[in-house]
């Protein structure tokens, strides 16, 4: 299927589409202003960019954006209850579920708020539905549906993503209250203390050796041989912040 295909029967579910560059999620359009259902409109965007992404505002919306299909954020989900959800498989090999806002009160974007390595993606945002980037495809897994047979945005998510917003920070279930890592939460942790490691440039030793203290640590008993390498592997294909390193880094396969 084309992108202009896939964007005009999208649009007639009821979703409304805007083109992103080519291989990026930025849009090419005023998408908050210009975002439409309407085909003419349509066709004369994927004319001009035959081979945009295809994007979609999730204002009436709850995505789901999981940023890995790794076992401890895959273990996330089992709270949410999103049974007959739209499913994208994203190119890094993300997930997002799509499901619908049904109420009058908007489901604020947060990122990582829900729990570490899960984003949620409503009011104010926008989300790629079709089209690649250098990593891969946008693979739908299920079926597109129409917005009206999307199932209902859980509503403790919405809650707690409300409650998130409002108290500025963000709750946590996989670390005890006296800091010890839980059975879930063993990647999600590693993970999200290994990111701002990456993004200053750490050395790759340097990283691997924090992650293999902390799991000593405080996790009981601690992960198996290897699980920590995977996770260290895993944060280091995000490339380092140019602002916040300099021009030599030591770093993984993926950088």
């Amino acid at each position: 299927m084309t992108n202009l295909e896939f964007a005009l029967d999208y649009a007639n579910k009821g979703h409304a589409v805007f083109p992103c560059e080519p291989l990026g999620k930025r849009p090419l359009v005023r998408w908050q202003a210009e975002a439409t259902t309407n085909p003419t409109t349509i066709k004369r965007w994927l004319k001009k960019w035959p081979n945009a992404n295809v994007a979609s505002p999730t204002q009436d919306k709850g995505v789901i954006d999981i940023d890995d299909d790794s076992t401890g954020w895959m273990d996330a989900t089992k709270e949410l209850s999103i049974p007959d959800a739209a499913v994208i498989r994203t190119p890094r090999g993300g997930l997002h579920y799509v499901t619908a806002n049904r109420t009058k009160n908007p489901i604020p974007c947060s990122t990582s708020k829900v729990a570490p390595g899960i984003d949620i993606r409503a009011d104010g945002g926008y989300h790629v539905v079709y089209g690649r980037t250098a990593d891969g495809v946008y693979d739908w897994i299920t079926p597109t549906k129409a917005h009206d047979d999307l199932p209902s945005t859980p509503d403790d998510l919405a809650a707690e993503c409300r409650q998130a917003k409002r108290k500025g920070e963000s709750p946590n279930r996989n670390v005890t209250s006296d800091g010890e890592i839980t059975e879930g939460g063993r990647n999600d942790t590693l993970a999200l203390l290994a990111v701002p490691m990456r993004r200053v440039g750490l050395y790759t030793a340097a990283t691997l050796a924090a992650l293999e203290t902390q799991n000593a640590t405080r996790r009981h008993p601690p992960a198996p041989p290897g699980a920590v390498a995977s996770t260290q592997l895993l944060v280091s294909r995000y490339p380092p912040d140019p602002l916040n390193t300099n021009t030599r880094h030591m770093t993984t396969k993926g950088s």
